[in-house]
C-alpha cells in the first residue's frame, strides 16, 4: 500500500477532462493498493463463496474518503483476478495527517503515510499463520500425519473386505485467529483448521472368503479435537480452492474448523467412523454397524 503526497493539481492525463472534481480549497491524493502475486495465502473458511467484508479508508486530518468502489480498488475475496488498483481520492483542504485504515470483518489496521508504519493489531498472527503454512510446504504439497490403524469398537462379525479402504490421513492443522463466515476468534480463544483425508466408500462383507455376503453401506464420521466439536459441517478443500491450484487435490480433503483456547497445546484428534450396513433388497431384513475410531495425538498436529 501506499500513498502519495498531497496534490492541489491532478497529472495531465492527454489532456482529458478529470473525473475527480475537490471541494473548493480542496487537494488530491493518490492512494495504491496491490496484492503480491508470491504464492497461496492460507485462508481458512467455513463454506464458500467466502464471505469477507472489506473496508478501506484514507483518513485526512481526522476525515474519512472511502477507497474501495466504482473506479477504484478491487478487494474481492472471491475474485481470482483483478485485485486492487488506485484512486485519486478529493480531500477537504490540504492534510497534514494522511493514514488508510482497512477493516476486515470489524478488525481494523493502519498504514500511517507519513513513514509507512502499520498497526495490525491482531492481524498481525495471520503472518505467522502463513509463515507455519510455508515452512509446511504448503496446503497443497503436504502429504500430512496418517491416522494410523483404527480401533474397532463394535463385536459383530462385518468385516472390511478391503482394509486400505480406511485410509484417514490429516493434511494440515493450522492455527489461525481468523476464519471467513466465522471472523475473529474471541479474546483467549483461536480457531483450528483441520483438512482430513477420510473414506469414501467402505464396503462390509460376511462369510467365508469363499462365499462372502456384501451388505449395503454407508458411512458417518464424527470428529472431535479435545473437547470440541466442529463449529460447521465439512467443506471440501477442493471447493474452497475454487481453482487457484493447478488441479483438484484426488485425495480430495475436507475441512473442519474448531474453536480452542489460544497458545495452549491442541487436544487429541479423536475421529471416529460409523459405517450402517443393512442386508436385503428392495426392503432391508438385516441391520448392523461397524465403529473405527483413530486418535492422532494433538502434538502430531501442530
Amino acid at each position: 500500500m501506499a500513498v502519495g503526497d498531497v496534490s492541489t493539481e491532478l497529472p495531465d492525463v492527454l489532456g482529458a477532462r478529470a473525473t475527480v472534481q475537490a471541494p473548493e480549497g480542496g487537494s488530491f491524493v493518490r492512494v495504491d493498493l496491490d496484492i503480491p502475486d508470491d504464492g497461496l495465502i492460507p485462508l481458512a473458511a467455513v463454506a464458500a463463496p467466502f464471505q469477507q467484508e472489506t473496508e478501506v479508508v484514507l483518513r485526512a486530518d481526522g476525515r474519512e474518503y472511502p477507497l474501495l468502489g466504482p473506479g477504484g480498488p478491487v478487494l474481492d475475496p472471491n475474485g481470482l483476478v483483478g485485485q486492487g488498483g488506485s484512486r485519486w481520492v478529493a480531500v477537504e483542504g490540504e492534510p497534514d495527517e494522511l493514514e488508510v485504515a482497512v477493516t476486515v470483518d470489524g478488525l481494523t489496521q493502519t498504514v500511517d503515510a507519513a513513514d509507512g508504519s502499520v498497526d495490525n493489531g491482531r492481524a498481525a498472527e495471520l503472518a505467522d499463520v502463513r509463515d507455519r503454512a510455508g515452512a509446511a510446504g504448503g496446503a497443497g504439497q503436504r502429504e500430512g500425519t496418517p491416522c494410523g490403524t483404527p480401533e474397532r469398537l463394535d463385536d459383530t462379525a462385518l468385516r472390511v473386505s478391503y482394509g486400505r479402504s480406511l485410509e484417514c490421513r490429516v493434511r494440515l492443522a493450522l492455527r489461525t485467529p481468523y476464519v471467513d463466515g466465522l471472523g475473529w476468534a474471541d479474546e483467549g480463544r483461536e480457531f483450528v483448521a483441520v483438512q482430513l483425508v477420510q473414506p469414501v466408500r467402505v464396503q462390509l462383507v460376511t462369510g467365508r472368503d469363499d462365499a462372502q455376503v456384501y451388505w449395503d453401506t454407508t458411512t458417518r464420521l464424527d470428529v472431535r479435537l479435545g473437547d470440541a466439536a466442529p463449529l460447521g459441517p465439512e467443506v471440501a478443500v477442493n471447493s474452497l480452492d475454487r481453482g487457484l491450484l493447478a488441479f483438484a487435490d484426488p485425495s480430495d480433503p475436507g475441512q473442519l474448523v474448531f474453536d480452542v483456547p489460544a497458545d495452549e497445546p491442541l487436544g487429541d484428534l479423536v475421529a471416529t467412523l460409523t459405517a450402517d450396513a443393512t442386508l436385503g433388497e428392495p426392503f432391508p431384513t438385516e441391520r448392523r454397524s461397524a465403529v473405527f475410531r483413530w486418535i492422532v495425538a494433538g502434538e502430531d498436529l501442530s
